[in-house]
């Protein structure tokens, strides 16, 4: 009678649920032989950057140019994605301005003459990943284009000193 009873209660909250409830499937044969390659993404400093020897002063911008080549087999797209120091903070490394810009015409003597950075940074405020305006492709070769400004405003510390730094460049996947 109990087991009766339990069983009847287990029906009727069954039934007082209600709902429909179904399981669906389905399947296709691929026509043909279907090939899946994947790519492999790197990029290379194949000429470092090389800055002006001459001293910089309030004012004044060096320029220099590095070249990248895309040595995986998909094209990337090239992007800033660090700007730190390798030594200490002081007045000069507080008031640089690094540029960089690198295009599908842009080459080492582009780099020579002024020009208009694509991204730019400083080492006091931490300056957010920026693409540049090229694509390389798989083989090829980009120029890139840095700059270091200091600005009139600098303070008389800043003379005499040096500043060491790293810019990391990686290259994207389009």
């Amino acid at each position: 009678m109990a087991a009766a009873a339990a069983g009847a209660g287990i029906v009727l909250a069954v039934a007082a649920a209600g709902g429909t409830y179904a399981s669906l499937n389905s399947q296709a044969t691929a026509r043909g032989a279907a090939v899946l390659r994947a790519g492999s993404a790197s990029i290379a400093v194949t000429s470092g950057l090389v800055l002006a020897s001459s001293p910089l002063y309030p004012g004044s911008t060096t320029r220099g140019s590095a070249v990248i080549t895309n040595t995986g087999s998909i094209p990337l797209r090239l992007r800033v994605t660090g700007l730190a120091l390798t030594g200490t903070a002081d007045a000069l490394s507080n008031v640089i301005t690094v540029g960089v810009t690198s295009g599908p015409a842009v080459t080492a003597a582009t780099c020579a003459a002024p020009f208009t950075p694509s991204w730019s940074g400083t080492f006091v405020s931490a300056a957010a990943a920026g693409e540049l305006p090229v694509t390389v492709a798989a083989g090829s070769t980009a120029v890139v284009c840095v700059s270091l400004t200091i600005p009139t405003t600098a303070p008389d510390p800043a003379k005499g000193r040096s500043a060491a730094f790293t810019l990391t460049i990686d290259g994207r996947q389009l």
